[in-house]
């Protein structure tokens, strides 16, 4: 048990490594590898300093984000549906052309839940890799639509992320003897974030093709 910390340490260099060179080039993968390995929270958890669950934590955040990014490279930005509606059905439609169209986004997509779904069986404060990205892709959807960009992939992507990571976590904090669903310490912040996410998911899909003004006027 005392060696797992150092497994999870080493292990989280490739990730980080991956990151930076699939995104940058492969220089900069060696120099995050190694900015990585000797920095200074990172060494200190070790198992000869601070032997806790951090090491674990960092190696599934870090892969979670890692798997996020590679959903959102082969997302593209093409127009899956001619037309959209605010409507139910419009989602639907959405998500089944995503499965059919872009297979590889949405497994990817489906890998960064489970990775974040593993950290929230472990630590409670989870939330804050979601809410990382959650940022950027509210910003995201924000550019595309001054850009007259589809963002439509990019919502089911990320509601799928979500819902994986939701799946996993929901039995653990629903449970009677812990009853952290709508707690502020557990699973509430999550939730939060899922409801803002179907938010934005209906009205920049179903008003897509409206005037951006319009759509940022209703989304206000």
């Amino acid at each position: 048990m005392l060696a797992l910390p150092a497994v999870y340490g080493a292990l989280t260099i490739l990730p980080v490594a991956a990151i930076a060179r699939e995104h940058v080039n492969e220089k900069a993968g060696v120099v995050a590898a190694w900015l990585i390995a000797f920095m200074p929270a990172h060494v200190s958890h070790s198992t000869f300093a601070l032997a806790d669950h951090d090491a674990f934590i960092m190696l599934f955040l870090t892969m979670g984000f890692m798997y996020w990014l590679k959903a959102v490279k082969y997302a593209g930005s093409d127009r899956l549906l001619r037309n959209t509606s605010p409507s139910i059905s419009t989602l639907i439609d959405s998500f089944s052309a995503v499965a059919h169209q872009r297979t590889a986004a949405l497994s990817y997509a489906v890998l960064a839940g489970v990775s974040f779904g593993v950290v929230s069986l472990g630590w409670k404060g989870f939330v804050v890799g979601p809410s990382i990205l959650f940022l950027a892709y509210a910003l995201q959807v924000a550019l595309n639509m001054f850009r007259r960009r589809d963002s439509t992939t990019l919502n089911v992507l990320f509601i799928s992320m979500l819902a994986v990571n939701l799946l996993m976590a929901l039995p653990f904090y629903a449970h009677p003897q812990l009853n952290l669903v709508t707690d502020g310490t557990g699973l509430q912040p999550f939730l939060f974030i899922i409801v803002f996410t179907l938010t934005l998911a209906f009205i920049t899909t179903g008003f897509r093709d409206k005037p951006w003004l319009l759509v940022l006027g209703v989304l206000v």
